[in-house]
């Protein structure tokens, strides 16, 4: 029950919600959804941070940049298709 408790908490807030809509299109980096969500790079890292906690995303080390993927699981989830719906 706490599980699911944790993965409610992670999507609870609006800025998570866009970051998956966003991550859906392709792998982005820190600097690329900081700027699509308009805020600072610590603010959308600590974002970030709650997704991968609860294993919404991924990260993936591309040279100096990380980017961070939707996981496969949440893909095939009944949830992600309605996120994606809007």
């Amino acid at each position: 029950m706490k599980n699911i408790a944790n993965n409610l908490k992670a999507i609870s807030s609006d800025r998570r919600l866009t970051i998956i809509q966003f991550l859906h299109e392709k792998p982005r980096n820190l600097q690329e959804i900081a700027f699509f969500l308009k805020v600072t790079s610590p603010t959308a890292s600590f974002h970030l941070r709650k997704l991968l906690q609860e294993s919404f995303v991924v990260s993936e080390r591309r040279g100096k940049e990380t980017y961070f993927i939707v996981t496969p699981q949440l893909r095939l989830s009944k949830f992600y298709k309605h996120v994606l719906q809007g």
